[in-house]
């Protein structure tokens, strides 16, 4: 390889004239080569590492931990929350799940309370009930009641009358026989 050498005024003062091995120049590229591989595999690795580490860090522990929760929840216990320690899609999923449980638990909370006021009405209802069969079989008898004293009274307005038609007949007879009498006995 020749290579100009000039001076300040740019004159030409001489050439250099500089020689190498192929052989030395590919050696030096292969290791080059290797080099740059060597650094490129290490480097794919760190990268590797690092990504699974941060992939570790932010998806898959707080998935885990989202799962654990979720299994809590599953077993009845509402009052289980996922802490959200990102802002992204699984803070958001975290979040999410957070607030529909709160709102399960809130509305098993309406239920129950609207259970226990069932129950409480339920109860009144029953003591309103028994109260009404007490009053319906007071009723019952004083009915039963009514219906004799009026079969009595129809009895006796029937002997009265019958009473009557007798008394009649009777009187008439009464007088006849006293009639009788003192004509007979001459008094």
């Amino acid at each position: 390889s020749l290579v100009p050498v000039f001076s300040k005024e740019q004159e030409l003062i001489g050439v250099v004239e500089a020689a190498m091995s192929m052989a030395h120049v590919q050696g030096e590229i292969a290791q080059a080569r290797n080099r740059i591989f060597l650094l490129t595999l290490v480097s794919i690795l760190a990268i590797g590492f690092l990504m699974i580490v941060l992939l570790r860090r932010s998806v898959l522990l707080p998935v885990q931990k989202l799962s654990r929760v979720t299994k809590q929840v599953a077993a009845g216990d509402l009052s289980q929350r996922v802490e959200i320690g990102s802002k992204d899609e699984v803070g958001e999923l975290a979040a999410s799940f957070n607030s529909m449980t709160e709102s399960i638990q809130n509305k098993n909370e309406e239920i129950q309370t609207f259970n226990e006021e069932l129950q409480t009405a339920n109860e009144e209802l029953k003591s309103a009930n028994e109260e009404l069969e007490a009053s319906n079989e007071e009723l019952r008898e004083a009915q039963e009641k009514l219906v004799q004293q009026e079969k009595l009274a129809a009895v006796g307005q029937l002997a009265s009358g019958v009473g009557h038609e007798l008394r009649n007949p009777l009187g008439v007879l009464k007088n006849a026989a006293y009639f009788l009498k003192t004509k007979w006995t001459g008094g």
